[in-house]
């Protein structure tokens, strides 16, 4: 009976798995479309075949897994729901006109370019946070950029960013424990548009959940999306210095915010985070895989702050998150990985 119930599951994944799949494909023909509008070589050292067929062969993984997810009700189905096709389509011609603008600032060393009546470049901002990360458009300040990133991730990481953002999740439930009845409060450091935010309360729909981010376009673009909603808390506020009281959250995560900031700042982000989170709560924070996780991929991890602007990312991947995470104290430290990302869990 064991291996029917399993069978019956392999064969209810295959049509997800098949779909991620078929996504993948589109992002990363789009990716590729572009490389060769600009006909751009890649900087630093190339990867050998040997190097994508391993890579490929965990993008396969991390679907296999992802599917098994949606069966096993770690969440829901609805995480796969497209946006419309019709809103994807009509992006990819200020996606082409924002290649070749980031192209030119790349080529010029352009990282800390704003315009001059950018409102949302405020003195408030710490310094680290005012440069153009990624040669994005004013960074993270401008809400063309906001417009723009969920597909200029997915298209770098040839659709596999939301898949890897779902190990949050996963990691939650397994290690944490908790079910999609809990009710908990939820804190989401660094929530960008949104997208980490909305599998969040796919997963958790009895959960209230408060989404920080430091940009005020990326916070205007997540209450957007989210706007339907009433359970959600939106505010602008820095990792760093949380304006919360102690032990006020359940559980307190982040996805891909680490490697953004300077190292100091992650400490200051993880002692904030057990500050405000219960006794017995949970942390989860999902970033980029880092050497030690994966040394058979260090030619992936050592180019990509060579070849996108990531000013951070060098010192983030020579200093495992889980030494950040012990010295703050935090108990029970689990660490999965997926793909190009990891997950670190932990108790306070």
């Amino acid at each position: 009976m064991l291996e029917l119930i399993m069978d019956q599951k392999d064969l209810l994944s295959i049509p997800l798995y098949t779909y991620s799949l078929s996504r993948s494909f589109l992002y990363s023909f789009e990716f590729k479309l572009l490389q060769k509008i600009f006909g751009e070589a890649p900087a630093g050292e190339q990867p050998t075949q040997e190097d994508f067929e391993k890579l490929q062969g965990q993008v396969i993984e991390l679907f296999k897994q992802d599917s098994r997810n949606i069966v096993d009700g770690i969440y829901p189905m609805q995480v796969l729901l497209p946006e419309s096709p019709f809103n994807h389509i009509m992006r990819l011609p200020t996606l082409i006109t924002d290649a070749l603008r980031s192209q030119k600032q790349k080529k010029r060393r352009e990282s800390k370019k704003f315009e001059k009546d950018n409102k949302y470049l405020e003195d408030k901002l710490p310094e680290y946070f005012k440069r153009n990360f990624h040669f994005q458009n004013q960074g993270y300040l401008s809400e063309e950029s906001a417009v723009l990133y969920d597909h200029q991730v997915e298209m770098l990481f040839s659709g596999t960013a939301n898949a890897m953002r779902r190990l949050l999740i996963q990691s939650l439930k397994k290690n944490g424990g908790y079910t999609s009845s809990s009710r908990i409060r939820i804190l989401e450091l660094a929530c960008g548009t949104g997208s980490s935010s909305r599998f969040l309360r796919m997963a958790f729909p009895n959960a209230h959940i408060t989404m920080t981010d430091l940009s005020r376009p990326y916070l205007k673009t997540a209450r957007e999306r989210l706007k339907q909603d009433d359970n959600l808390d939106f505010l602008q506020a820095d990792a760093a210095e949380l304006p919360f009281k102690d032990e006020s959250f359940d559980i307190v995560c982040s996805v891909f915010l680490f490697h953004e900031i300077p190292q100091d700042i992650r400490d200051k982000v993880i002692q904030e985070s057990k500050r405000v989170l219960k006794i017995g709560g949970s942390m989860g924070h999902l970033d980029s895989i880092q050497l030690h996780d994966r040394p058979e991929f260090a030619v992936f991890l050592n180019n990509f702050p060579i070849e996108y602007h990531e000013p951070f990312f060098k010192n983030y991947i020579q200093h495992p998150l889980e030494e950040h995470i012990t010295k703050a104290g935090l108990q029970n430290i689990k660490t999965e990985l997926a793909l190009l990302s990891k997950c670190v869990f932990s108790t306070k």
